[in-house]
């Protein structure tokens, strides 16, 4: 009988029961969006959904990066398929995703997420500052860490970034460089002062020896339309 009663306890008393996990605490704490530079937010996709701090911060525009559907309806979004992996190529995404948050500065603001706001958001918005403000690769980071401490991007992502740095802030260029330095890795000859400009470099050169994929999938859905076609092939 006893069991019997536990089966049926109410589920109001089994709500009253339950504490607060540690993924509970950590969405209540990171669903608001973290301002970098005036116009420009990187979160994660909690953050996405919360239409309200969106509007009342002035966001009008949200990049996806995660594949999702990003933000509630209302926003211009860009969702672009970009795996958290060293062998992703972000730098094919960034034409893309650099004209997005320069656009959505200028009508209102913009929010770069992904899943938890920790490696591709960060490496999408540190992108940006390279091209826009004419800052290091190094610096960048440090910039965007300053506003969210948990920025960490991974490996694949901090050499990429070096790369379109190195290149002169052209992501074909940089996809040539990145090519020419897998071929010497290859080769076993990489000039190990070639990508030693910032601290973490050493290990995100193992993942240079790692094949990078087609380029990431894009689209571009807004307010009162149906989402377009792909953006980066």
């Amino acid at each position: 009988m006893a069991a019997a009663a536990r089966l049926h306890r109410p589920a109001s008393d089994l709500t009253l029961r339950m504490r607060p996990t540690r993924l509970h605490t950590d969405v209540v704490k990171d669903h608001l969006p973290v301002k970098v530079i005036p116009g420009l937010f990187v979160g994660s996709q909690h953050a996405a959904y919360n239409s309200e701090a969106l509007r009342s911060l002035g966001i009008t525009h949200v990049c996806s990066l995660n594949g999702g559907p990003g933000a509630r309806s209302g926003f211009v979004v860009l969702t672009v398929e970009l795996r958290d992996a060293d062998g992703s190529d972000l730098v094919s995404v960034l034409p893309v995703t650099n004209l997005f948050i320069e656009s959505g500065r200028k009508a209102g603001g913009v929010l770069v997420h992904c899943t938890q706001g920790w490696s591709r958001s960060p490496a999408v918005v540190a992108a940006y500052l390279v091209s826009s403000l004419g800052i290091t690769a190094a610096q960048a980071l440090a910039r965007v860490r300053a506003e969210r401490h948990m920025a960490n991007p991974n490996p694949g992502f901090v050499s990429q970034l070096l790369a379109f740095e190195a290149s002169g802030r052209a992501a074909a260029n940089a996809a040539r460089l990145l090519l020419t330095q897998r071929l010497y890795v290859a080769a076993g000859a990489c000039d190990e002062s070639a990508t030693q400009t910032d601290s973490r470099v050493l290990g995100a050169r193992a993942s240079l020896q790692k094949p990078i994929p087609n380029p990431p999938r894009a689209w571009l859905r807004i307010p009162g339309s149906l989402p377009s076609g792909s953006a980066t092939g």
